[in-house]
């Protein structure tokens, strides 16, 4: 649902399109923001949307940004959100992403902002997903029938 004064930001679904919208939004300096993948953005009659365009340059830029800013378990969190498929993922990361960049020192450990909380909690879900289906796999029949 979008609020007043928000950018819909369309991003084409894939991680390096939602890099290049956090690119995007320090370019145009866009305040609050909506973002959605594209095919599934609703629009809103008072914006036009703004369409991102996914360059691995810009992606790899914000990646390695963020790099310098968090420790690599904190960029392996938002990585396995981005994995997780949920709707609010990308929003989240976006907001997380911010978070980071706005220079708060040790900001993964701020349980108290909501990203950090959503992204700390989708990562270990999709750490035990993971975790189940080694398990499941492991304990599959062998040719042998073992």
């Amino acid at each position: 649902m979008m609020m007043a004064g928000e950018q819909l930001m369309i991003f084409d679904g894939t991680f390096q399109g939602l890099l290049c919208a956090v690119f995007d939004i320090y370019e145009y300096r866009f305040g609050e923001v909506n973002i959605q993948q594209e095919g599934m953005a609703q629009g809103s009659v008072f914006s036009a949307p703004h369409l991102v365009a996914t360059r691995p340059e810009h992606a790899n830029r914000v990646w390695e940004g963020l790099a310098k800013k968090i420790p690599r378990p904190a960029m392996q969190q938002v990585y396995h959100t981005w994995l997780s498929e949920q709707p609010e993922a990308a929003g989240a990361i976006v907001r997380y992403m911010r978070y980071a960049f706005s220079g708060v020192a040790h900001m993964e450990k701020d349980y108290g902002h909501e990203a950090v909380r959503y992204i700390t909690d989708s990562a270990k879900k999709v750490h035990r997903e993971k975790h189940r289906m080694e398990a499941f796999v492991r304990f599959q029949r062998s040719r042998d029938n073992l």
